[in-house]
């Protein structure tokens, strides 16, 4: 399986921020790069087994929604 990183960064949510996660596949300077969004009630772990095959030729960022 490929090598990705958990990651975040702020989202301002109403009058405060809060932080969004996401795993990030492959290389940050490629500039194919697909984004995974998972359901309701799932995470972006969901998306590990296709996110290490697509990461073969491109960047995957795979974010965890709240709520």
């Amino acid at each position: 399986m490929s090598e990705y990183q958990d990651k975040r960064f702020p989202v301002l949510a109403g009058d405060r921020f809060i932080e969004i996660a996401y795993r990030d596949w492959g290389a940050a300077d490629n500039p194919k790069v697909a984004i995974c969004v998972h359901g309701l009630s799932r995470n972006a772990k969901d998306f590990d087994d296709l996110a290490a095959a697509l990461a073969q030729d491109r960047r995957v960022l795979a974010v965890d929604m709240p709520g």
